[in-house]
């Protein structure tokens, strides 16, 4: 096993396959800070460029494309109240509320470098725990899935401020507008209104920029209306740089966030929008500060980014060990892998280990 690890690193090592992690990772970010561009779609955006590449080249590009893009979508999300990414919601609440404080910096060093340290747990998992993790998730059946979305709902439900009525019916128009569509078991059509536009659903990340994106443009233009208008004091990059004291009392939650969003990554159809939720909600459940959440939390930023960034080590784990896709975007990884001509599953890592040792040395190197 340690032979593969030392030739993987060595190919990455190589100018070309630096290169490829290089612009992988800036194409990411880049993609995933603009509102409606999901990382899926900045996948598929990247996968003609490889068509030329070898494939251990390839998918560092794509892997890196993955990686950056999750945490790309924390820069709008923090700076304008916007999610670049679904799974940057949560990101909103608490680091746009930094922003608005005056502590826009802080919250940017708060979630690149939580998300670093998730990410990078959930390499080390993948690398050393595949057959594990991989084992649990198959496990899951639909009692399993059924609870787990129960408690998805719930987690939602709770996060509306004091009114849990509003966050109830917000989760109840929000399932409406999932049900639009057609039905996947029996074909029947479901509120479309007999038109064909309606027919493929309301595509999520449509109805997050509008519902969210469109609300923050009213509410700034109110703002801007209004006889008095507040404004933060800027402090500059390097006075917001979190200090060692900071983050010593919250390395538990940084690590329980992180394992957290790694097992809901592991499942298949969860990913890093679920994981951030989860990791939130019991981040303000067992919150010495409760009331601070909503309101600015570091405590709150930091367990959305560790779990939404180390989501993406769980879903590929999935795919890399039973082909199965874990979300969105390991879904057109697995379409790059047939294009390569490469199978993703059990065999992958006997018929070629170089491609899945070269995307766990990518992945550690983006992180």
């Amino acid at each position: 096993m340690w032979d593969h690890y030392l030739t993987a690193l060595s190919a990455m090592l190589q100018p070309v396959n630096l290169l490829a992690i290089l612009l992988g990772s800036l194409w990411g970010i880049i993609a995933g800070a603009l509102p409606g561009i999901s990382a899926s779609m900045a996948v598929v955006l990247g996968i003609p460029f490889t068509f030329a590449m070898q494939p251990v080249t390839a998918f560092s590009m794509l892997v890196s494309i993955y990686c950056g893009a999750i945490t790309g979508g924390s820069i709008t999300a923090i700076l304008f109240g916007i999610p670049g990414e679904p799974s940057a919601v949560c990101t909103v609440m608490e680091g746009h509320a930094m922003a608005k404080q005056g502590h826009a910096a802080k919250a940017m060093w708060i979630a690149i470098i939580a998300s670093a340290l998730g990410g990078l747990f959930s390499v080390f998992v993948m690398m050393a725990a595949t057959p594990l993790i991989a084992r649990f998730a198959l496990a899951f059946g639909p009692p399993e899935y059924f609870a787990l979305m129960m408690l998805g709902l719930s987690v939602v439900s709770s996060l509306s401020g004091g009114s849990l009525r509003k966050g109830f019916l917000s989760c109840l128009f929000g399932l409406f507008l999932a049900t639009i569509g057609t039905d996947g078991i029996t074909g029947a059509e479901r509120f479309t209104f007999d038109t064909s536009v309606l027919l493929g659903g309301i595509n999520f990340v449509t109805a997050m920029v509008g519902l969210l994106a469109v609300s923050e443009v009213f509410l700034e233009a109110e703002q801007a209306f209004k006889e008095k208008t507040t404004s933060a004091e800027y402090r500059g990059l390097s006075s917001e740089i979190p200090r060692w004291a900071e983050w010593r009392s919250r390395l538990g939650l940084l690590g329980w966030s992180s394992a957290l969003g790694t097992v809901v990554g592991a499942l298949p159809g969860a990913g890093a929008t679920i994981a951030s939720f989860l990791a939130y909600g019991e981040a303000s459940r067992w919150s010495k500060e409760p009331e601070k959440f909503g309101h600015g939390s570091e405590e709150g930023l930091i367990a959305a980014e560790a779990a939404n960034n180390a989501s993406t080590g769980g879903s590929l784990t999935v795919l890399l060990a039973l082909g199965i896709p874990g979300s969105n975007t390991t879904a057109m990884l697995l379409g790059a892998f047939m294009i390569h001509g490469l199978q993703a599953g059990p065999l992958l890592l006997v018929q070629r280990p170089d491609v899945v040792y070269g995307i766990f040395i990518a992945a550690l190197l983006t992180n």
